[in-house]
């Protein structure tokens, strides 16, 4: 089964509110508290690398609520914020939905810029894989980001940061990582012209209920992207799709077995 990764920059509401989210891996995920001493969120660690970017909470510009992470950059500099998963977290199996709000100022000539790294460490303690998921270049207000990442086989514990690179200043809010099992989608192809402007989607059994999003762009952005509750392996549409597009759809649910989303079978 072959994993679409698939980077989402659209200014829009998740499905579901984050505290609310099945399977929520990260603490404090809007960084509202603060560690003593260090003006970090609480849970999280970060640094500067020895460089001139300097990382803090902000409070005063934010997504939600009173307060985001800020990351002031200079030529040739990065700093992050990171958190670690251990054995008991780490599923080489699974595929790991992230998600975050990120905001922009100027503009950063580095190639890494304003991402997500995940870092993929084996049972020997080697690293297997420095996955990078870059946000929008910028200048940008705050743009909701998402990324589908699969580890490698080896992988017995991994590490994320949000890093920013180079020139400008980043902040960083609501962020989410949650684990979710992959399930094939069968039918039509991704991003396929489907001669029927109601195609049947199918795909595998998901462990519960649900939410069909259907999109005729690049990203799942609201203006282009209709959401429908599902149930079972196959849905038809109850409206035609515009004629002579090319459509990405996925399935997201959440049962009680844990969390799963379609993707592209080999």
């Amino acid at each position: 089964m072959k994993t679409v990764f698939v980077c989402l920059f659209a200014a829009l509401t998740p499905v579901m509110a984050q505290h609310e989210a099945p399977g929520e891996m990260l603490p404090n995920c809007g960084f509202e508290l603060v560690a003593p001493g260090n003006n970090l969120p609480d849970g999280w660690a970060g640094g500067n690398f020895n460089t001139e970017a300097k990382l803090a909470v902000d409070n005063e510009v934010f997504h939600s609520g009173t307060r985001s992470v800020r990351i002031d950059g200079a030529p040739r500099s990065r700093a992050g914020l990171s958190k670690g998963f251990g054995e008991r977290e780490t599923d080489a199996t699974a595929v790991y939905l992230l998600s975050a709000w990120v905001k922009i100022e100027g503009t950063s000539t580095h190639s890494l810029r304003t991402s997500a790294r995940i870092t993929s460490v084996g049972a020997n303690g080697d690293v297997l894989k420095s996955d990078y998921r870059l946000a929008p270049s910028g200048p940008c207000d705050w743009t909701y980001c998402e990324w589908l990442v699969a580890l490698p086989p080896e992988t017995t514990r991994f590490n994320l940061v949000l890093f920013h690179h180079g020139e400008g200043t980043a902040w960083w809010d609501d962020v989410s990582l949650r684990r979710a099992r992959p399930v094939a989608a069968l039918a039509p192809a991704q991003d396929a012209n489907v001669a029927d402007a109601r195609p049947l989607f199918r795909w595998e059994p998901l462990p519960g209920d649900g939410i069909l999003e259907v999109t005729g762009g690049e990203s799942f952005a609201p203006a282009l992207t209709r959401r429908f509750p599902v149930t079972g392996t196959q849905f038809q549409l109850p409206e035609p799709l515009p004629a002579g597009k090319h459509y990405q759809w996925r399935v997201l649910a959440a049962g009680a077995d844990g969390s799963a989303v379609t993707v592209a079978p080999d």
